[in-house]
């Protein structure tokens, strides 16, 4: 069986392909962030987007307890 807990990694992954979504990314994180299960990792992939979905990725990162 393998390890869970602190430390270990996570259940599942969720992959979030981010490009010009400035409007929709903060409803996204927050909807991901509001889950009852907590075993996932949230992996944001910004295509140098030119809108501000960088900056808000960089925010949420900031607030990051892992």
């Amino acid at each position: 069986m393998p390890e869970t807990g602190p430390g270990s990694a996570p259940c599942f992954s969720v992959i979030v392909p981010v490009f010009n979504v400035q409007g929709y990314l903060r409803a996204c994180l927050d909807s991901l962030l509001a889950q009852d299960f907590t075993d996932f990792e949230v992996i944001a992939v910004d295509d140098r987007s030119p809108d501000l979905s960088g900056e808000i990725l960089a925010e949420y990162a900031a607030r990051d307890r892992g």
